[in-house]
């Protein structure tokens, strides 16, 4: 979204909103090549309190690698950059 509303803002010529859009990029930011900064970075952070939440965010973070558009591996286990194999291994232990 952010890159089409830079496309349209260069359409119409609007360097003013361009170059506010510019100025709003960290040095940071720019090192890694970004132009623009479009949208207000944002971070929901929640605590957990108890281990059905704990177990849902764990699942939810297991499992993004195999499912919708990503698909990386066909095992959520095997994902090299992810901790679930630990925690299948720790649960097979216990039975």
């Amino acid at each position: 979204m952010a890159y089409e509303i830079i496309k349209r803002l260069i359409q119409l010529n609007r360097q003013d909103v361009l170059n506010d859009l510019a100025n709003g990029v960290s040095a940071r930011e720019k090192r890694k090549g970004k132009l623009h900064k479009v949208f207000t970075d944002s971070f929901d952070a929640k605590g957990i309190y108890n281990e059905k939440f704990f177990n849902q965010k764990c699942n939810y973070i297991h499992y993004n690698p195999v499912t919708g558009k990503w698909k990386l591996v066909s095992d959520y286990t095997e994902y090299e950059h992810s901790s679930a194999s630990f925690y299948e291994n720790r649960r097979n232990k216990k039975l």
